[in-house]
């Protein structure tokens, strides 16, 4: 006979057999801004900082850009980017560009750094095109 000790200890170890992520880090958005008069920022990647590392991961296709806002917003951005992708540090980002927007960082976990900046990328980063909201020829 099986008793209630014996059923809560199945219960509990059952329980206990849970994926723990194996990496706790911190994300955040990179935003761009366009005119610094403007409040508006775009998002054109994520962050993650881990063991005091930066990885980041961003816009790859800055067309909508110029179609925005023309070609010398696009060659701003993609400098900016380019320049994103060289700085090893949260701290040296937060100084690169007055066109940078920064989030507060936030807590997240998961597998690898690249599962997070994926999941954080593709939760804030939104393609107007993606969703067939404009359409080019």
């Amino acid at each position: 006979m099986t008793t209630i000790l014996d059923t809560l200890t199945q219960l509990s170890d059952k329980t206990s057999i849970t994926n723990i992520p194996k990496i706790n880090a911190k994300w955040f958005e990179i935003g761009f801004k366009p005119d610094i008069a403007s409040m508006q920022i775009i998002t054109i990647g994520t962050g993650v900082i881990y063991q005091n590392q930066l990885f980041t991961k961003l816009l790859t296709d800055t067309n909508l850009f110029e179609l925005l806002y023309g070609a010398a917003a696009k060659e701003n951005v993609n400098f900016l980017i380019n320049l994103i992708s060289k700085v090893s540090s949260y701290a040296d980002l937060k100084q690169l560009s007055r066109n940078l927007f920064l989030s507060k960082p936030k807590f997240i976990a998961g597998e690898t750094i690249n599962e997070m900046l994926d999941r954080s990328f593709n939760s804030v980063v939104t393609s107007p095109i993606k969703f067939g909201q404009i359409y080019i020829r």
